[in-house]
């Protein structure tokens, strides 16, 4: 009994780690629609070396804006 509770409990936990491995965030395109989009973590390096973590950032408090765009 005492191992398919633990069993439970650990299978519990592995699946709520799993699925909050992804957020859910509104975004607006240019023509004003908004929609909800699941966005996964992601690490980039700015031009100095800096790494920054999505996550990290937003359990910060930061907003977060992201500008893409091309060079030509």
């Amino acid at each position: 009994m005492v191992k398919k509770l633990f069993f439970a409990i650990a299978l519990l936990m592995f699946m709520l780690s799993v699925s909050a491995q992804d957020r859910t965030f509104e975004v607006t395109s240019t023509d004003g629609l908004t929609e909800l989009k699941v966005v996964g973590n992601f690490t980039i390096t700015d031009s100095d070396g800096y790494n920054w973590t999505l996550y990290d950032e937003l359990d910060k408090g930061n907003t977060i804006f992201i500008d893409i765009f091309q060079a030509t």
